[in-house]
């Protein structure tokens, strides 16, 4: 049989940063340009970290709801 195979790698689609040019959100994850709209998962992360990333994604989670928190 065939098989049809992806491999995805979600780090760095939306990645954070100073600004529009070079990023997608801020480092409030606010996505440049909008009104209450956020990013809050592992896409923030600029890049490949080259291990597993639970731990920073869940850490840039909690940093997130802090922040829209108030």
């Amino acid at each position: 049989g065939d098989f049809n195979l992806l491999g995805a790698h979600p780090l760095g689609t939306c990645r954070m940063g100073a600004s529009a040019e070079s990023a997608v959100v801020d480092f409030e994850h606010k996505v440049f340009g909008t009104e209450n709209l956020y990013v809050v998962d592992g896409s923030v992360i600029p890049t490949s970290l080259g291990v597993n990333p639970m731990v920073t994604i869940m850490s840039f989670a909690l940093r997130a709801a802090e922040i829209m928190g108030g």
